[in-house]
């Protein structure tokens, strides 16, 4: 992958001379995204400048960007993979189209000329790009259908910018791009700023699957051009299990296109078992696989069925073992994420990729296959719940009120607790108290009006979920629209992306392809689920190459030994960073609150770690903001 960045004066002044210095300056800043070269270019008009930081993956000679047309009228920076390039090449040469390369990202310009800003329709992969048209003035920004690919935008009266990521938005000097502390309820509620915020002000991310003009005395436009749709369509499980398998197949296939050494993030679990059974099928070559094991922490441990399929498949394995030293790396992951991160997996996935880096260049992993096959134990509970009375909900929670608390996240009485609490809910409210992280005491945790923010009442902060759910025909199609298009898109492809790109690595993510989706989306329930059976359809459709040891186990999920951690050898950072009295979160935060349960916690008596890992990396973000 790559790394892009620009600005465009928004009147008719051309830019100031010392703009392609800074735009270098943010490029600059993002070289981990692209180490192997870098390129700008300004237009002739001298209202646009691009640059781009290179990865090498397609065409490691003749693949150095920005791209230009066969004019020099039109220029294009691209950060990412379309799938389909060849035979788009092959579309448009017939055309009359000029080709200077022979990679992916050069089709993006002459796409353009042929279709305008329609051209996204004719993209196949995972990208953002930016196109500038020195003739119309006009600037495209596009972002894939599923958002695996990042860009955020900057714009006020005078110009727009762009990068891939903050980081390198914020070394232009002229960028009016302060902390905006209103993202705070959001990110305290969900563990991330859903798109588009961000917690900078005046900067925005594009939405995925969207695009946004920008051209002279006219404010700039966004338009969404794919959006996913849930909606059960009638199917038989023998057909959907065909389908499925087929169209994963060819996904995989579109995604082993490189010049460059390849391999698989392996977990152990079904989706990266499925990966790598069929890039086995598809290549001559053993395939070399990676997994992050915590071998000092069994309960969490996927190593052993990492190994296990392994041997089976005969793939060339990697491992890499994780401790409680892994908060080493803290700092390091806050500046790759360009503020706080709830998802503490962040910490193996970094791991990962680091040894995956040593041996390849790009891996194919697993994210999305949940969302779209119904992979998580909250889908089940959405559709439980629906059916629990007012008083059913109110008994279950007297009786487990009457019980002591369990402290472990995963315990039979803290499940049961969790679901009567929110069984009784609106659904969006459901949904939040059983994927977030301070949602019934967001209230208790924010200072009232801190810092002229409001506490954050409950129904804002759910407002995307709100909108998510929107127009699905049952519980399973609204639960699973909601997940693909928050959880997935702003917390796992963002970690998926932002811990790759720290490691120089491209990650690779076959359940996204646009056909897998679009199908798996109009998948029933039956289909998805056959009693308590999950990811009904995926298991029969690769039963045949899944090995046994890992098609029978339940889900494990990239769960960090967090409670155990914080309570013995992260105990001191804990009150170093956050429990101080000089903490900057307690700005806005009450301290008194805070303190009391992160006490509990360490004293065993609940299970708090996933707030005070969200907490800790607030504070270490505050401490380098």
């Amino acid at each position: 992958m790559c790394g892009i960045a620009g600005i465009v004066a928004r009147g008719r002044t051309p830019l100031a001379e010392e703009a392609k210095s800074h735009v270098e300056r943010m490029v600059a800043r993002m070289g981990h995204r692209g180490p192997d070269s870098s390129g700008s270019w300004v237009a002739p008009s001298g209202r646009c400048v691009v640059g781009h930081t290179r990865l090498a993956v397609i065409d490691l000679e003749t693949g150095q960007q920005p791209i230009l047309n066969e004019t020099g009228s039109i220029a294009t920076v691209v950060n990412g993979m379309i799938y389909n390039y060849q035979s788009l090449r092959s579309r448009l040469k017939d055309r009359g189209h000029e080709f200077r390369s022979t990679g992916d990202c050069e089709v993006v310009v002459h796409a353009y000329e042929e279709w305008g800003v329609d051209l996204v329709e004719h993209l196949r992969g995972q990208f953002a790009f930016a196109i500038w048209d020195d003739n119309k003035r006009r600037l495209m920004l596009g972002r894939d259908r599923m958002g695996i690919k990042p860009l955020f935008v900057y714009h006020d009266d005078e110009r727009v910018a762009w990068a891939s990521e903050l980081k390198g938005l914020i070394q232009n000097p002229d960028l009016d791009a302060g902390m905006n502390p209103s993202a705070l309820p959001s990110y305290l509620a969900f563990g991330y700023v859903p798109t588009p915020g961000t917690f900078y002000h005046n900067v925005r991310q594009l939405r995925p699957g969207s695009i946004m003009i920008v051209e002279e005395d006219v404010e700039p436009r966004v338009r969404t051009y794919w959006q996913a749709d849930f909606d059960p369509r009638p199917v038989s499980r023998g057909q959907a299990k065909r389908e499925v398998r087929r169209l994963f197949r060819q996904s995989v296939k579109r995604r082993l296109v490189a010049d460059v050494p390849l391999g698989v993030l392996l977990s152990g679990g079904l989706d990266s078992t499925i990966i790598t059974a069929v890039v086995t099928s598809l290549t001559d070559e053993p395939v070399q696989t990676f997994t992050a094991s915590f071998e000092d922490s069994p309960k969490y441990d996927e190593g052993g069925f990492a190994r296990a399929v392994s041997q089976e498949l005969r793939t060339v394995h990697h491992e890499i073992g994780i401790g409680p030293d892994c908060i080493e790396q803290l700092d390091t992951l806050v500046d790759a994420h360009d503020g706080p991160f709830g998802d503490s997996s962040a910490l193996p996935m970094y791991a990962v990729t680091q040894l995956a880096k040593e041996n390849v260049t790009v891996a194919l992993s697993g994210e999305g296959s949940d969302e779209l096959f119904c992979g998580y134990l909250r889908f089940r509970a959405m559709e439980m719940a629906a059916k629990v009375p007012g008083w059913g909900a109110a008994l279950g929670r007297r009786t487990l009120s009457a019980l002591s608390h369990d402290p472990h996240p995963r315990g039979l009485k803290r499940r049961m607790r969790r679901f009567f609490d929110a069984a009784g809910l609106p659904e969006e409210e459901r949904w939040l108290h059983w994927v977030g992280f301070f949602v019934s005491d967001l209230g208790q945790v924010m200072k009232p009006d801190a810092g002229g923010i409001s506490g954050g009442a409950l129904p804002d902060v759910a407002a995307s979920i709100r909108t998510a759910m929107s127009g699905g025909k049952n519980v399973l199609a609204r639960s699973l629209a909601a997940n693909f298009s928050t959880y997935l898109a702003d917390d796992l492809l963002v970690k998926a992306d932002r811990m790759g790109m720290a490691n120089s690595m491209e990650l690779r993510v076959p359940f996204l392809d646009t056909d897998l989706v679009e199908y798996a989306a109009g998948l029933p329930p039956s289909v998805l689920r056959r009693g308590g059976t999950l990811k009904y359809v995926l298991r029969e459709a690769f039963s045949d190459v899944v090995p046994a040891v890992v098609l029978d186990r339940g889900k494990q999920g990239f769960a960090v030994p967090l409670p155990e951690w914080f309570r013995g050898p992260w105990r001191e950072v804990l009150h170093e960073r956050v429990l101080t009295e000089d903490a900057r979160l307690w700005e806005w935060l009450d301290r008194d609150y805070v303190t009391g349960r992160a006490k509990a916690h360490l004293d065993g008596k609940i299970d708090y770690s996933q707030q005070l890992w969200a907490l800790l990396t607030l504070e270490t973000w505050l401490q380098g903001a």
